[in-house]
């Protein structure tokens, strides 16, 4: 194992267990490849997602339009690798930000050959419908405009109705929603902007779309404010309204505008940030090393969140517009570093942990019981949700440190006065 990369220089015996399961993640193509093909770039809040050469996976069997790809990348010069990797023209190599880096470069082998997983490639043929659904000069496949759609979760609609949508408007949409010709919503997968020229705080969703007067035009001229959240969301700073750019930036190139708007539907693509934290870490906690991303573009809902006069979604509103926070205040990724000395035992440490089937089994029971606690705190007798409710956002803050605890160990922060509504076989988790 020491020979792929370097275990047994990560400090937490979570975090190998965790980055030896990316090794047994299913695979769509393993190829291997000269290390020499990869280059390592400078990281500017790209979370997990790289770039790799127009073209370079034709001839891999990934399907006839490959925007990304879910890799992980097994190299000895360069350590295990997982992430996105996004098209990008005018580069030669594929390059890897740091953030793609979990375990760091082998200090026993220094062999040239990386071996490249694909877990899967994107758009998914899902959005590939949705977007053809969408653009007037496409036609999705008949057995996927005749099947009834996926329901709205209720995670989903508890957001919304916490930050002020009616319960009538949301009622109505979500039962329009199963049908194809009436979504508007979908799960996009995230991944960092090629070009470097979206503007700081905004986004582009690739495709087309019919615009109020029955033309086509880009979908960010069509649908120029969305609401973004993802799974699991549950506290008020979870989800944002963005602008997506629907027309090229002064900054970019007529080239770079191709490239981007080459990309098919399926796709949110964040621009890099300057001042503050990469918008993924604002929106639940995300990253851009596979998350997908719920955007719902509506008009009567969005319209609803960014202009209603409500005292309710105003005071929501600050939050949905709030962009402008501090890298500090996030999750933002972080380079992998090394102990300052290898640990010999690193793999018994990790195998006891893996045998510590009493700590795995209050893990999983403590996540779905905070979840639902969390639902319950919020929940009005007129069925809407107060998601501000301050025993709501303690649940939800622990919930999301139970998921951490998974991967990285630790305890789970909860206010003294709710350690009661916790099994007494979980207690131990708490902080």
């Amino acid at each position: 194992m020491e020979k792929l990369c370097a275990f047994s220089s990560m400090k937490s015996s979570s975090k190998i267990v965790a980055r030896l399961d990316h090794l047994q993640a299913e695979a769509k193509k393993i190829e291997h490849i000269s290390a020499d093909l990869i280059e390592i770039i400078e990281d500017r809040g790209h979370e997990g997602c790289g770039y790799f050469p127009d073209s370079f996976f034709d001839g891999w069997g990934l399907g006839t339009h490959c925007d990304s790809v879910q890799v992980r990348i097994v190299a000895p010069r360069l350590g295990l690798i997982k992430g996105m990797l996004c098209k990008k023209g005018g580069i030669a190599k594929i390059q890897i930000p740091d953030s793609m880096i979990k375990v760091p470069p082998s200090e026993v082998c220094d062999h040239d050959y990386a071996t490249v997983i694909v877990k899967n490639s994107f758009p998914s043929d899902e959005n590939v419908c949705l977007g053809s659904s969408l653009d007037p000069n496409k036609n999705a496949r008949n057995s996927w405009k005749e099947g009834e759609k996926k329901k709205l979760s209720d995670m989903y609609c508890r957001m919304l109705l916490g930050f002020g949508v009616p319960k009538k408007l949301l009622k109505n949409y979500k039962s329009r929603s199963i049908t194809a010709t009436s979504v508007k919503h979908g799960h996009l997968k995230g991944l960092a902007d090629p070009t470097g020229k979206i503007p700081e705080g905004k986004c582009f969703i690739p495709g087309y779309a019919k615009n109020t007067n029955g033309r086509r035009e880009l979908f960010g001229k069509c649908f120029p404010k969305v609401y973004v959240s993802r799974s699991p969301c549950l506290a008020p700073s979870d989800a944002k309204l963005l602008s997506v750019v629907g027309t090229k930036p002064p900054t970019m190139s007529a080239n770079e505008w191709d490239e981007l708007c080459s990309f098919e539907f399926g796709s949110i693509i964040f621009g890099h940030p300057e001042k503050y934290a990469p918008l993924p870490c604002m929106i639940a906690d995300g990253d851009l090393d596979g998350d997908d991303y719920f955007v719902m573009w509506d008009e009567k809902i969005v319209g609803h969140l960014s202009s209603a006069r409500d005292k309710h979604t105003k005071n929501a509103r600050k939050d949905l517009l709030n962009i402008e926070i501090p890298r500090s205040a996030c999750n933002a990724h972080k380079k992998t570093r090394r102990s300052k000395c290898s640990d010999p035992k690193w793999l018994s440490k990790a195998q006891d942990h893996m045998l510590d089937f009493e700590r795995q089994h209050a893990g999983k029971n403590i996540v779905g019981k905070l979840y639902r606690l969390c639902f319950d705190a919020s929940k009005r007798e007129d069925g809407t949700y107060d998601i501000y409710d301050e025993d709501a956002r303690a649940y939800a803050k622990a919930y999301n440190d139970s998921l951490d605890l998974q991967k990285h160990g630790g305890k789970i922060n909860l206010p003294k006065h709710l350690h009661e509504n916790i099994p007494a076989g979980c207690q131990s988790l708490l902080g």
